[in-house]
């Protein structure tokens, strides 16, 4: 396996970038041979490299071709891949993730699948650029690069919890909290904004009686819901947007909805 190893060091780090090797391992897995000639993975058959004039990436290229054709002067036996690699060392998205991971242990399950993807409420910038149109975890990062980790907020506030909703059919914890929240708000102002010329404005016991039934089919989170109206939300925002006839709130003793109930409280 031909790498470009411009300092010696880089040899380890390589090991790890392309994933031969997790995080941390690079400098064990060397150790016995086995980057030798006749160990698990020969690196550097062809010799040179080590800081050598600019002429190492054909270099490394040839050795590659040889070794595949059996013609090397340090031919691997039995081979049949290469990989001729460079710029291991470089900083990306993935070891950034890796150093968040460190100083806040759980962070690296929050925006990223067990696979190493991206989740999908999870939109990370670079310089404004999505990396989903870059390189995604591999995209390299240089000094004053901006990094932005973004919650799909906005883009979530029409999913359900019980994976009903759209664009991208969320369900339970893979909702982020914030689209939860904006979800609660969103149905609220829509139900009783009186500038809509298609509905009528429903009143404030009426719009908390349909999403308590909403809550009941699965689509809002009751917990975030009970505590929207303890907290007199609906009151405060109707003294301040609504009209005098739309004032009004749903029974504050009312429990939580119980499941398969359409209208579990009625408004007072």
């Amino acid at each position: 396996m031909p790498i470009y190893d411009h300092f010696a060091p880089f040899v380890v780090f390589a090991l790890e970038d392309y994933g031969f090797v997790d995080r941390g391992e690079g400098g064990p897995f060397t150790e016995g041979g086995r980057i030798e000639i006749g160990g698990a993975l020969p690196v550097l058959t062809s010799g040179g490299g080590l800081s050598e004039a600019y002429v190492h990436g054909f270099n490394l290229i040839n050795e590659g071709v040889r070794q595949m054709r059996g013609t090397s002067t340090c031919q691997v036996e039995g081979a049949e891949i290469g990989l001729c690699a460079g710029g291991p060392g470089v900083d990306t998205v993935s070891d950034l993730i890796d150093d968040l991971e460190r100083q806040y242990p759980g962070m690296r399950d929050r925006l990223v699948e067990e696979s190493g993807e991206l989740r999908r409420f999870i939109n990370i910038y670079v310089n404004q650029e999505d990396i989903r149109f870059l390189q995604g975890e591999k995209t390299a990062l240089k000094q004053g690069d901006e990094v932005s980790i973004v919650p799909a907020i906005a883009g979530g506030h029409h999913e359900h919890l019980d994976g009903s909703g759209y664009p991208l059919g969320l369900a339970g914890e893979a909702l982020p909290l914030g689209a939860r929240l904006l979800a609660i708000a969103d149905v609220f102002e829509a139900l009783t904004a009186h500038d809509r010329p298609y509905k009528p404005a429903k009143t404030i016991g009426e719009a908390l009686a349909i999403m308590r039934d909403m809550v009941a089919r699965g689509h809002l989170d009751g917990e975030l819901f009970e505590r929207f109206v303890a907290a007199g939300i609906p009151e405060d925002y109707g003294r301040r947007f609504l009209k005098p006839e739309q004032l009004g709130s749903a029974d504050r003793h009312c429990g939580p909805p119980s499941p398969g109930s359409a209208t579990p409280c009625r408004p007072g």
